[in-house]
């Protein structure tokens, strides 16, 4: 079973990433307020070792 630990936000194309604590998604576009809304990659899921 996995568990999310962060949420991140990008500000702008090719910016730094804000922590944040909740994020709406939508079906197409990615998080909604995140630089790449609707780019190729919408999410990117990274798993830490065990």
């Amino acid at each position: 079973m996995g568990q999310l630990e962060q949420i991140w936000i990008k500000r702008f194309h090719r910016g730094p990433m804000d922590p944040v604590g909740r994020a709406e998604l939508h079906r197409g576009a990615g998080r909604v307020g995140n630089a790449d809304q609707g780019d190729w990659r919408q999410m990117a899921l990274i798993a830490a070792a065990q």
